[in-house]
């Protein structure tokens, strides 16, 4: 998960677009997706244009 996460951050600091696409999970919990990759955020939390713009979920069916 380490990875994922640098991959992540590193990509949306570049200015790349990064979608995660949850296809096939059959339910994501927010606190495992906060953890995961709300990590990688803290330090871009306030660029929330970047946010925005660069990253999107699909297929998240959330509990």
């Amino acid at each position: 998960m380490q990875f994922a996460d640098e991959f992540i951050h590193h990509q949306l600091l570049a200015g790349r677009l990064v979608q995660l696409d949850f296809a096939g999970v059959g339910r994501l919990l927010s606190v495992f997706f906060k953890f995961a990759i709300g990590q990688s955020l803290c330090d871009i939390k306030n660029q929330i244009e970047l946010l925005e713009t660069s990253l999107s979920c699909t297929h998240a069916a959330t509990c």
